[in-house]
């Protein structure tokens, strides 16, 4: 009698454990999710903790999931090792290693689950597939497995002076925006409030920097050595400002030229070179006029980079970079070369054809010395010509031409596929 009771005591105890799964599967899985609600041997639901969640590490932070989904899409991404999954908003974070530092976190409405207690049968024919750090593997029309990128493997960049403003964390999925603030008003966010994870490049990108104010930089040299290469305004002389592109490399560098992929029709009149055109995140001019603007406010060092599409990037750098303004006709002028495995395009060669010291010229301005042909229409661009060049980099985009047509630069070999043009003030 005593061994009856004792049988349906633990039966009890039982079907209350039974009942509690029941219910805490009804409080997280949709009503509409019958895998989820009635899991069988094969799909059985996870281990849950209730209220938890970690805010670290976070792979990729996927919308309009049910629970069963996303411990599915944790399956299918390299290196998750458990979910977050907050179903009042249907939102599933996919998460990587637990830094040993963190604890998992108190938070009403997340559940966070080890996936390891989850049966790999839920990714299906990516059970057993393994995908590099980065991404996650997908079922192909054909039906066989493969990997694609879905995020940035390496840790967010650093944010001096700035915090971010995610509620459950930064994320790293491809394309993600995570926002940011300065720690405080005592200083300015200069750029767009994100970090981002390029889709491009798989890699983080840094969209701003907190500067301390006053802000109001003269030259790119002016911002401070953590922000990221990027669009700024600058104040040079008594100038009420304008956005050029600062390269940080190694040293901050104003860019006044960039050649890329043809995006942008570079045969253009004197107006439109003398204001400026393009798009400063790809391809552009910034304009004769600002270029003037700053050379004539400080000392300048002006440096071309340049590739093509049998070699890797080279460079040529000159001393004393000016250009005079529009009474001159923009003329330009280096003090000497100062060195670069491109070799010397503008104040080397022959007496007709180098550029040093020549006042710039358009198809409708023939500032040229050619006696009778206008270089800037023969060869569709614009540049400081003499009769004609040795080196022109607003040439026509085509990598079918060869010299003297296309973007060229006499010392380096074949027709430039991209170009950089860029200067650093010295003094």
């Amino acid at each position: 009698m005593e061994l009856k009771a004792k049988n349906i005591l633990i039966l009890l105890l039982f079907k209350h454990v039974i009942l509690h799964c029941e219910s805490l599967l009804q409080e997280y899985c949709d009503a509409d999710d019958e895998d989820c609600q009635h899991s069988n041997n094969d799909l059985k639901i996870g281990q849950l903790k209730h209220g938890k969640s970690q805010h670290m590490n976070i792979l990729r932070r996927i919308r309009n999931k049910s629970l069963m989904e996303c411990a599915k899409e944790c399956l299918l991404t390299s290196q998750c090792k458990a979910i977050n999954y907050r179903k009042n908003w249907k939102l599933c974070d996919a998460l990587g290693e637990r830094p040993d530092d963190e604890a998992i976190q108190v938070e009403s409405g997340s559940v966070y689950s080890d996936i390891s207690t989850w049966p790999k049968a839920l990714a299906g024919k990516c059970a057993d597939y393994n995908c590099a750090n980065g991404k996650k593997c997908i079922i192909k029309t054909n039906g066989v497995p493969s990997c694609k990128h879905a995020y940035c493997k390496d840790e967010p960049p650093e944010t001096p002076f700035a915090v971010s403003t995610e509620t459950f964390g930064v994320y790293a999925n491809l394309e993600a925006g995570n926002q940011y603030k300065c720690i405080n008003n005592s200083y300015d966010l200069v750029g767009k409030p994100f970090v981002i994870c390029d889709k491009k490049s798989k890699k983080w990108k840094k969209l701003f920097c907190c500067v301390e104010k006053p802000y109001r930089p003269r030259y790119c040299s002016d911002l401070p050595r953590h922000c990221d290469s990027g669009t700024y305004k600058i104040y040079p002389g008594n100038s009420t400002g304008f956005n050029i592109y600062c390269d940080n490399r190694k040293a901050w560098w104003n860019v006044i030229q960039r050649r890329k992929d043809g995006s942008v029709n570079f045969y253009r009149n004197w107006t439109e070179y003398e204001e400026g055109f393009g798009d400063l995140s790809t391809e552009f001019w910034l304009g004769n006029r600002l270029i003037s603007q700053l050379t004539l406010s400080g000392n300048y060092n002006l440096r071309v980079r340049m590739k093509n599409q049998e070699q890797g990037w080279k460079n040529a750098t000159y001393n004393g970079f000016i250009i005079g303004n529009a009474t001159t006709g923009y003329k330009f002028q280096v003090t000497n070369f100062r060195g670069g495995d491109a070799g010397d395009s503008i104040s080397s060669g022959s007496s007709n054809l180098i550029n040093n010291g020549m006042k710039f010229s358009t198809y409708d301005r023939d500032n040229d010395n050619h006696a009778s042909d206008n270089c800037a229409e023969k060869y569709k661009g614009a540049w400081w010509f003499n009769a004609c060049y040795m080196s022109h980099l607003n040439g026509e985009y085509d990598q079918n031409l060869t010299h003297p047509f296309g973007i060229q630069w006499k010392t380096f070999p074949g027709t430039v596929s991209s170009s950089i043009m860029e200067i650093r003030r010295t003094g």
